[in-house]
């Protein structure tokens, strides 16, 4: 038994690299980072029904907030999936996140933008609403974690080779599973630079204090870097690109240097 984690920012370009990647390796089982309702609708399409078909059940389900950003992420890698079924037909594919997980996500969007376009407006942050915003999420991202890293190895138990797709919490899966079964993880679109709200999420997760000015610090930058780049843009990779270009001069140095 092997379980492979590959871990992918949420980014189109990194999951377009790691579709072209999924059709050079073998694996028995691949578990997604999606819903466990839409499991279903998934094996009707990696056997043969339409991507469109597939993506107008996602809609009349409305499962997601915007059916329109699911496929901007995850067509490549679905389609992907469909193509390795068609050489290797013993394969399997199950969704791994908690259904009530994508609602919890969706209802932290939102007040993170509500909070994003008062404080925008305003030349004073409440950096206690920020913060309790957080902390709930976090909060119940943990409680979600747990039941993602006790699905993930009751399947993965079942198979000699299984691939978990995943965004940064990868690194989690990987290090609760370290000692309980051989694993491996890989990073995709790398060097990576985190933005501000992530940034500020990690520093929450570590740190027991929080640095009151820090935290103010990237609660501006994160309102920049929306006003600036993401509403301004066409697509989320277009907006971190230029964002990047623009604050974060140690990528732009290791892309010269590579």
């Amino acid at each position: 038994m092997k379980l492979s984690i590959w871990v992918s920012p949420r980014l189109r370009k990194a999951y377009l690299q790691l579709s072209k990647s999924l059709k050079s390796i073998f694996a028995e089982l691949i578990l997604l980072p999606l819903p466990k309702c839409i499991t279903s609708f998934l094996k009707e399409l990696i056997n043969g029904a339409p991507y469109k078909c597939f993506l107008k059940r996602i809609e009349e389900e409305k499962i997601f907030y915007s059916s329109k950003i699911f496929n901007y992420f995850y067509e490549d890698v679905l389609k992907a999936c469909r193509e390795i079924k068609k050489i290797n037909p013993n394969l399997e594919l199950a969704c791994y996140k908690e259904d009530e997980g994508e609602l919890s996500h969706f209802r932290s969007a939102v007040k993170f933008s509500i909070l994003t376009f008062k404080n925008a407006s305003k030349s004073k942050i409440d950096l206690n609403e920020w913060v309790s915003v957080l902390t709930e999420n976090l909060r119940k991202t943990g409680e979600y974690l747990r039941r993602e890293l006790k699905f993930i190895e009751r399947e993965a138990e079942k198979y000699e080779k299984t691939l978990c797709i995943s965004g940064f919490e990868g690194k989690y899966y990987f290090k609760h599973f370290k000692n309980k079964l051989p694993v491996e993880i890989r990073y995709f679109a790398l060097p990576y630079h985190f933005t501000p709200l992530e940034t500020l999420t990690t520093l929450l997760t570590l740190e027991k204090s929080l640095n009151f000015e820090r935290a103010m610090q990237l609660i501006k930058f994160h309102i920049d870097y929306v006003r600036e780049y993401v509403l301004r843009y066409i697509d989320l990779d277009e907006a971190y690109e230029k964002w990047v270009n623009a604050k974060a001069s140690w990528i732009n140095a290791w892309r010269k240097n590579s």
